[in-house]
């Protein structure tokens, strides 16, 4: 069956990377998998820090391996330094994952279209006009003086 090993490498020079991902190879062929050529996905900074590392290379590996050799295969990837995460995922294709997103609608914000009205059994509401809220007189500073004294008169 056809797998995709996905992973989440510490940033490297290109020689280390290069190291890496053999090793990587090298543990597939040995737990029984035949790798493909792999692909660098992306390079930058992380959502969150993994193991106190906050930028990483994604690096994804195509192989094709029996079911049973999976769990002895991800466990002896544990032990490869400089790869912080690992993820197997069924191979499907990049091709078959766009067009399945694209024929999904997005969630929570498709609108539901609702079936067209014809326009005689529309009624127009009857129009309202906008009232303006009372505008209050200026007042002046002595008679905020005046009702200040009056507040206070009242509270002693």
């Amino acid at each position: 069956m056809k797998y995709e090993l996905i992973t989440i490498l510490t940033l490297q020079t290109e020689q280390d990377l290069a190291l890496t991902v053999g090793k990587i190879e090298e543990m597939i062929k040995q737990a029984g998998g035949a790798p493909s050529t792999g692909r660098l996905m992306s390079r930058g900074k992380l959502v969150y820090p993994v193991r106190h590392e906050r930028q990483g290379i994604h690096y994804a590996i195509p192989f094709e391996s029996s079911h049973e050799t999976l769990k002895t295969m991800e466990k002896s990837l544990k032990l490869v330094q400089g790869l912080l995460r690992v993820m197997v995922t069924k191979d499907e294709g990049i091709a078959a994952l766009t067009a399945q997103a694209k024929a999904a609608p997005a969630r929570g914000w498709a609108k539901k279209e609702e079936p067209a009205t014809p326009a005689a059994e529309i009624q127009s509401a009857p129009a309202e006009t906008p009232v303006a809220p009372p505008v209050e007189e200026k007042k002046t500073l002595q008679d905020l003086d005046k009702q200040l004294s009056d507040i206070l008169k009242e509270s002693v």
